[in-house]
């Protein structure tokens, strides 16, 4: 009996916190919902409008105020480390992407039938081969998606990068014969680059970031090669450096299209800004 206590879970006080957050069309093309991760729970909120405003307005002055309503919270097996929004093609929603410790992946999407989350495809990549020979890792899995929905790009033990592509045509379905079991997926079957075969130095991934007016998607990689900290600004500084990957999702091939270095130790985070802008801040 004693040993059967531990076998399951309960959560006695729902967690408080919000550690990821985004907006996008959960529901339909037509509805934008505000959607929470909260440890292992989401949340999805929409906009409603409050009562109707008051008669002395006039015409031209009725805008209703609009108040955040929580219409569904979904419980999970896990806590939610990175979450991602895209449209896959023939969806009339987008479908979330979750990751979770230490190297998983779902892709789910909103079912009107059941009312539920439906799971698109799952993905696992704890193998000893991506672990280097470690038995705890502390890297945050955090996915990144390309604004065009061509592919989706995973953190893996802060040495791989799991590239996750997206069928975005039939013509493409017929001609890739690496798609996931059944001919209508919209998630074609997965690859990993190691990030010591594009340079030595690539290494303490900060963020990975993909850029905006690219024929092919293009990741940009914030790293710092020999890490410092403020104690030792004197000797060594500018330490963060930057690198871009142009993806060739069928061929599976992945040049890096320029890089820069000598960026300020305290570079914390990449920003991709879209045209006519362009690059990264």
């Amino acid at each position: 009996m004693a040993s059967n206590m531990y076998a399951f879970h309960k959560q006695t006080h729902p967690p408080t916190g919000v550690e990821h957050c985004l907006y996008c069309n959960f529901y339909n093309m037509e509805e934008h919902n505000l959607i929470v991760a909260q440890a292992s729970h989401l949340k999805v909120f929409r906009l409603v409008p409050e009562a109707e405003v008051s008669d002395k307005l006039g015409e031209n002055d009725k805008q209703p105020k609009l108040k955040l309503e929580c219409t569904q919270s979904f419980s999970l097996h896990g806590n939610i480390m990175s979450l991602q929004a895209v449209r896959l093609t023939g969806s009339p929603r987008n479908a979330l992407l979750l990751s979770f410790q230490e190297a998983k992946l779902s892709v789910v999407e909103y079912d009107p039938s059941t009312h539920d989350l439906k799971t698109l495809s799952l993905h696992y990549f704890e193998d000893y081969d991506m672990k280097g020979g470690f038995t705890q890792h502390y890297q945050i899995p955090f996915v990144r998606v390309d604004p065009e929905g061509r592919c989706a790009a995973m953190m893996v033990y802060g040495k791989n990068l799991v590239i996750l592509p997206f069928r975005k045509d039939s013509a493409t379905e017929d001609q890739d014969s690496s798609l996931l079991p059944g001919s209508k997926s919209s998630v074609l079957a997965s690859y990993t680059i190691k990030l010591s075969e594009l340079d030595e130095k690539v290494d303490n991934i900060i963020d990975l970031q993909f850029l905006h007016g690219y024929y092919e998607p293009t990741l940009l990689i914030l790293f710092e090669p020999l890490k410092t900290w403020p104690g030792r600004v004197a000797v060594r500084q500018d330490t963060c450096s930057m690198i871009s990957l142009s993806l060739n999702i069928h061929e599976k091939v992945h040049p890096v299209i320029w890089s820069l270095s000598s960026l300020p130790y305290d570079c914390t985070q990449a920003l991709a800004v879209p045209k006519p802008i362009g690059m990264s801040l």
